[in-house]
């Protein structure tokens, strides 16, 4: 029998910092009804074999928050992001399911 693919719960901050060695076939699902903030709980799930956990809300799939840093990044000539810049940019695609504009 397969393991379970759930994984977590890791803060986003956390899952940011280590987004490279994630599996880009997994789906971040976040608490339902709360404020999401770097300190957020996450769960990372294929959702090709799992549910989603009770009680949470897709945030993004971690091949798209790949895609999201790297546009930052090219947009910024390469600039590696700060931690808040990066969640700043994974939230605005998010809630807006747009690239962060450069300021």
């Amino acid at each position: 029998m397969e393991p379970p693919s759930v994984t977590g719960p890791v803060s986003i901050e956390a899952l940011l910092r280590d987004i490279d060695a994630q599996d880009e076939a997994l789906t971040a699902y976040a608490p339902a009804g709360q404020p999401v903030t770097p300190e957020t709980k996450v769960v990372l799930i294929d959702e090709e074999t799992e549910e989603p956990p009770a009680g949470t809300v897709y945030l993004l799939e971690v091949a798209l928050i790949k895609e999201v840093l790297d546009v930052w990044q090219r947009w910024r000539d390469y600039a590696e992001p700060t931690p808040q810049q990066a969640f700043d940019a994974v939230l605005y695609y998010a809630t807006r399911d747009a690239y962060q504009p450069v300021s």
